[in-house]
């Protein structure tokens, strides 16, 4: 049985419009062709099978809004294109996460060295009824809701932005806002 192959016309044009009858074949053809390879580059950089499989179709809208808007250079084949939009869209999130879990880590670093020991009653504790004080007189309390959501119970960032309605460079930007807030009332209190 020879394998189908399509030209590089019906390819794009399956990608362009993914909802047209005859470009659902073609769809399947360019998805079974680049999974493979998307699954490889992503879990050889620590993801799954599933992240793949996002990633395999965030590559597909990125291409399809790239081809929309007359941005798609027609010199090379557009399952290579495909696959490097992959490994673009793969290598900003797995930097992003790492960056997300530094923070993550040196936020829980923090905590760790002002954890209270079993012994000890919490009240005995400076840096842990600081830290207490500092986000109970923080007059933004939507600062405070946003740093719990965050680390305590580890939104990321794109939850959050739905979770409030606003893009993810807005919760980058109060986020920053949060931790400069917290940092200013616990020197406050460790002045004192």
């Amino acid at each position: 049985m020879k394998k189908k192959t399509f030209t590089e016309k019906q390819l794009k044009d399956a990608i362009q419009e993914p909802d047209d009858p005859p470009s659902r074949q073609v769809l399947n053809y360019v998805y079974k062709q680049l999974f493979p390879p998307i699954r490889g580059f992503v879990t050889q950089y620590g993801g799954t099978s599933n992240d793949a499989t996002d990633v395999l179709h965030l590559t597909i809208e990125k291409a399809q809004q790239k081809l929309l808007e007359n941005k798609y250079d027609d010199r090379g084949n557009i399952l290579s294109y495909c696959y490097g939009i992959a490994r673009y869209i793969w290598l900003n999130k797995a930097k992003s996460e790492a960056k997300r879990r530094s923070t993550i880590e040196s936020f829980e670093d923090y905590h760790q060295d002002i954890a209270v020991k079993e012994e000890e009653e919490p009240t005995d504790n400076l840096q842990l009824r600081v830290l207490a004080m500092a986000l109970n007189s923080m007059k933004n309390r939507g600062h405070v809701d946003l740093l719990k959501k965050f680390y305590y119970e580890n939104k990321k960032i794109k939850d959050l932005a739905q979770i409030y309605g606003i893009n993810e460079n807005a919760v980058k930007a109060r986020l920053f806002n949060a931790r400069k807030g917290l940092k200013r009332e616990m020197n406050k209190y460790l002045k004192k």
